[in-house]
């Protein structure tokens, strides 16, 4: 990266850091799906999943779409508060909703059915990384989305 890139990369990261820091995050987060996602219904999927998220109540999102270096496509990262109403096993029904996930199963190679999940993996945010951190690594890669959900 040359020195004027590596100067923009800086600003932007810790203005966004600087602004999500004053928040109250309860995870970050990583959402993968089971079939393989556009940079669009990257997007698509983290406004659905924070709709159905705050409707338990005031929900700040912060997420972020980056190229999957597993496989094909993209998968997410995400800040989040989570509305006191919600225990985690909501958090984990509400992605699987979200996905299109819950409830579907497929046939495996002995032909029996087996439930479809999309992964995630919540982590308690831990305030003394900060939110450089997290936001920092993945908001600058190329081919990223993201966007900031109240």
């Amino acid at each position: 990266m040359h020195k004027v890139n590596e100067k923009r990369y800086t600003q932007v990261t810790d203005a966004y850091a600087e602004f999500l820091s004053g928040f109250e995050w309860g995870y970050f987060c990583t959402f993968t799906t089971p079939y393989t996602l556009t940079l669009k219904s990257a997007r698509r999927l983290m406004e659905k999943y924070h709709s159905d998220l705050k409707k338990g109540g005031k929900s700040p999102f912060f997420w972020v779409a980056e190229p999957f270096d597993v496989k094909e496509g993209y998968h997410t990262h995400a800040l989040l508060q989570v509305p006191d109403c919600y225990q985690f096993k909501h958090l984990v029904e509400l992605w699987q909703v979200a996905t299109g996930c819950k409830g579907k199963t497929k046939e495996n190679e002995s032909g029996q059915k087996v439930k479809i999940h999309a992964r995630v993996e919540y982590r308690k945010y831990d305030k003394r990384l900060g939110a450089r951190h997290y936001v920092g690594k993945y908001i600058m890669k190329s081919g990223a989305d993201y966007d900031f959900l109240t």
